[in-house]
């Protein structure tokens, strides 16, 4: 027991170091690089659509994903500031098509027309089974 408590700990450890040199790498080489072109602050009372873009996509598009995108304001939303992407089960079966959720993409007249950005998101994940 005592073994397999120290394989996870060190892993844990050489991933933390790895991070951190990645993370400093990266800042280091795009520092100069990268410019604000856009931000979202989601300070409104609705999700602003000149900025965002629902996408609605059928269940099983990617990864064979069960969930299918919808443009509906139940799935994604403003609320006190931040922007909700809620996954809803639709029904008492479970399988493809019966959830529904959210998929969102910044229009390009915000961000360009451009192969690469940098997006910076601050998020709170639900805990649970799922």
């Amino acid at each position: 027991m005592n073994k397999y408590i120290l394989v996870l700990i060190t892993s844990v450890i050489i991933i933390h170091i790895s991070c951190m040199k990645n993370k400093t790498a990266s800042d280091e080489t795009h520092s100069d690089e990268w410019k604000l072109v856009w931000e979202d602050n989601f300070d409104g009372d609705t999700l602003n659509l000149d900025n965002w873009n629902r996408q609605v996509v059928k269940a099983g598009r990617f990864n064979d994903e069960w969930q299918r995108y919808t443009d509906s304001e139940e799935n994604s939303f403003v609320e006190d500031g931040n922007l909700i992407v809620k996954a809803m089960h639709m029904s008492d079966r479970h399988g493809m098509n019966e959830y529904t959720s959210a998929r969102l993409i910044p229009h390009k007249n915000r961000v360009g027309n451009t192969e690469k950005f940098q997006l910076e998101l601050n998020s709170l994940m639900v805990r649970g089974c799922g």
